[in-house]
């Protein structure tokens, strides 16, 4: 049956468990719940709702951006001094950091966050990603140490947009997902 999907689970209250699985596996079902659907052809389960693991990449997201932002903001003098950054750049990118981690530390915590926001924040942070090594090739004349943390940060990010497509699409990059 490639392609199709099995239910492997019980629905409270149905007599078809009781029948089909026997009353051991029936009442075990009613005890930790149904099953998830499996594909036929796989082993997970197919996500129908955005999955846990986006949830905590978004809140994983959220802190570390917002932990940069905040430092940026309160130590945008030394931080510029020892990164070789403009500390006044540093100052206005914290606060929009701070700003920009608190709608992701939002999203975090819905259920089911919305398509279409999360899609915003995939992008926001590729685009972040790329415009940090361009800065750092165009105009930047940052530090040694300057230099490695905007690569090494702007990779990070990189990795979060790629890590939240994927789980945003239930671990099927390229899968499109209606907003």
């Amino acid at each position: 049956m490639r392609g199709g999907y099995i239910f492997a689970g019980a629905v409270r209250g149905s007599l078809t468990p009781d029948v089909i699985d026997g009353p051991d596996r029936a009442r075990q079902s009613r005890r930790t719940g149904p099953e998830p659907i499996v594909a036929a052809d796989r082993e997970e389960p197919i996500m129908s709702t955005p999955s846990l693991t986006l949830r905590r990449l978004l809140a994983l997201d959220a802190v570390g951006t917002g932990a940069n932002g905040l430092a940026y903001t309160a130590a945008s003098g030394p931080l510029g001094r020892f990164l070789g950054v403009d500390p006044g750049l540093l100052l206005a990118l914290g606060l929009g950091l701070a700003l920009y981690a608190g709608g992701v530390g939002l999203l975090a915590t819905r259920s089911r966050p919305p398509v279409l926001a999360v899609n915003a924040v995939v992008d926001i942070n590729a685009v972040w990603a790329a415009l940090s090594l361009v800065a750092l090739a165009a105009w930047l004349e940052p530090s040694a140490a300057g230099a490695v943390y905007i690569t090494v940060q702007a990779l990070v990010v990189a990795a979060f947009a790629v890590a939240q497509y994927v789980a945003l699409r239930g671990g099927r990059a390229g899968v499109p997902v209606r907003a």
